[in-house]
This record gives C-alpha cells, structure tokens and sequence, in this order.
C-alpha cells in the first residue's frame, strides 16, 4: 500500500510539471472556437499469454494540443498493463504513467510543441493472463486536452484472449455465413479464402451484399479483395463440404448494426439471451427501427419469417448470415435498451 501511495505521489507530481511547462507554452486559444478531438481505443485480439501493444489515437478536426490526461480501466484478471510509452504524433512530448494500482492506467502527458495531427497517441503494451476466451472492455474514465479548454468524445475499446471458434461447417454450394469471433488477423475475401483451402477446404469465391446489390471476389484474383467486418453477413462457394475454424476473441460486448432501408445482409455475433426471428424483429422495433422480415439460407434456399406470424421462427445462430428487410434507418444493438 505505502508502495502504491509513493508511486501515485510521484505521477502527480511529474504530472503537474508537464501541465505547468505546456500551460507556459500554450496560449488559451490554443483549440480555437467549436474545435473538438475524439480519444479512442481499438478492439484487439491477443493469443492466450502473449503481450499485445494497444494504441490510443487521436483524431482532431482543429486547433492544437498540449496536455493530454487520461484514465482507463480494465479487468486485471484478464490482462495486465506493464508499460506506455508515446506514439508517433507525440514524441516531442514529456510522459508520466502510473501502473501501479491494478486495472487502472493513468496518463499524463504534454509539451511545449503541440500536437495539430490525428494519430498514435500513447502506446500501451498489456500482458496476457486471463484464460482463453476472456475479455475485457477499456474503458476510458478520463480524457482530458489542455486542461478541458479542447472539447473531445472517448470511444471505449477492448481485449481479446484468443479462443479457437467452433468447426463451420461448409457445404457444397453457397453457404451464408457470419464471423462470431472478432479475427485474430483481420481477414481479407482472399485471406478468408486461402485459410479455408489451408485447411483442407476448396471454396473458390466469396460475396457480399453491397448498395443493393452483390460485390463478389473470385479466389486467386486481384480484384475486389473487401475486407470482412463483424456484424456483415457474406456467402462463399465452395466445390466440396468441408469444415473450417479460426482463432479470434470473444466480443466484450453486443456488435451494434446499422440497418437501411430494403435488405441488409447482417450477422449477430454476440447474442447476450438466445434469440429468435421474431424476438429479433421485436427487439428492433423496440429500439427505434422498423423492419418485417428476416430470412435465413438452409438447403441452398430462402427461408422467410414475416414479422408478426407464427411461421419459421427459427434461432439466431452467431455464425450465420440473416437477410433484413426494413422501412427505415436505425442502429440495432443485441441486448439494448429500447428507445
């Protein structure tokens, strides 16, 4: 305890140096008039005992940064934070960081040289701990720029310890699918499409559902290698039924999806209370949206469940790809609060 009060004693101190020197050398209208920043940390994925780097960028529409203090928690049973050091757009700046109370990181930073630039703010390396398949949100509790004179939004992030998905089975034909982990290695059409062959698999291309209409890449062809996004639902040809795995983390929390108009080509991968087509439907509804069917691919054809009808109400499954027809707008959240 007398260790950890010693060693806060010292942040504070180091800290309040750095803000005296940048208040010296910034001027009060440093942000200039409306300017605002936006503070945020990625999702990441780290294999089960490795150390991962976890950046923390910033994004800045105008004006001028000279003093950063943030404050970001996380579970430490999970994972560890052993060091921080600056990212690239801050290397001219002095840097004090305390580690020394468990699940919390606090930063503080500045210099007479301000950052004007969107970047790499800090760089945090965390140490794995927690078992395969745990997760952890960091939260970011404070970020605060040249003293709160610099508007700014904080956007949240996470930690992955790698798990090993279940086998998706592949079917000869057309198969729709949906990631329900968020990739170790973000996936490419063509990445996809390599590791299945890796793994004994022979499937040859790979669609998505984009604009109202189809966005295909062909396997071993240059041309439109999209990449894959959690939340997105994309059909894969294959020649023979094979079955197909992959390492990625467990999401901390619901992936929220943005529904437009006419049919979106969606996936859930991350349910909180198992779920139907209909408790689906109900579920957006509640949130503001307004869509009348859900259909599911099965057998190599359409499978449709109308809102409000006792027929097909089939589960949502995490690895699998839906079509939505809505009226409207909206963003649907798994598990949210109704609007």
């Amino acid at each position: 305890m007398k260790a950890h009060a010693m060693g806060f004693a010292i942040f504070l101190a180091l800290a309040a140096l750095l803000l005296i020197g940048a208040l010296r050398a910034g001027s009060s209208s440093a942000a200039g008039p409306g300017a605002t920043a936006v503070l945020a940390l990625p999702d990441v994925v780290v294999a089960p005992g490795a150390q991962v780097t976890v950046p923390v960028t910033l994004a800045l529409d105008q004006g001028a940064v000279y003093s950063v203090d943030l404050a970001i928690t996380y579970d430490p049973s999970v994972a560890t934070a052993i060091s921080v050091t600056q990212g690239a757009i801050a290397t001219g700046f002095s840097l004090a960081s305390n580690l020394s109370v468990s699940g919390l990181i606090r930063i503080a930073m500045a210099g007479a040289e301000p950052i004007t630039t969107d970047g790499e703010l800090v760089r945090i390396t965390f140490q794995a701990v927690g078992a395969s398949g745990s997760t952890t949100i960091l939260r970011m509790t404070q970020g605060q720029i040249n003293e709160g004179a610099l508007s700014g939004s904080l956007t949240n992030g996470s930690l992955a310890i790698a798990v090993e998905s279940p086998f998706q089975t592949l079917t000869a034909g057309w198969n729709l699918i949906g990631l329900p982990l968020r990739p170790a290695s973000a996936y490419t059409a063509e990445s996809l499409l390599d590791e299945i062959a890796a793994q004994g698999g022979d499937c040859n291309e790979i669609d998505r559902w984009l604009n109202g209409g189809w966005s295909a890449h062909l396997y071993h062809l240059p041309f439109n290698d999209f990449h894959l996004a959690l939340g997105e639902g994309y059909f894969i040809k294959c020649a023979r039924a094979t079955n197909w795995r992959y390492w990625g983390g467990n999401l901390a929390a619901p992936q929220s999806i943005t529904l437009m108009p006419g049919w979106n080509l969606v996936a859930f991968p991350k349910l909180p209370l198992p779920t139907t087509a209909q408790s689906l439907l109900d579920e957006i509804i509640a949130q503001g949206g307004s869509c009348s069917e859900i259909d599911r691919w099965v057998n190599g054809g359409w499978e449709a469940h109308i809102n409000g009808y006792p027929f097909n109400n089939f589960q949502i499954e995490s690895n699998a790809g839906y079509f939505l027809k809505c009226d409207q707008h909206s963003t649907y959240t798994p598990g949210g609060t109704s609007s």
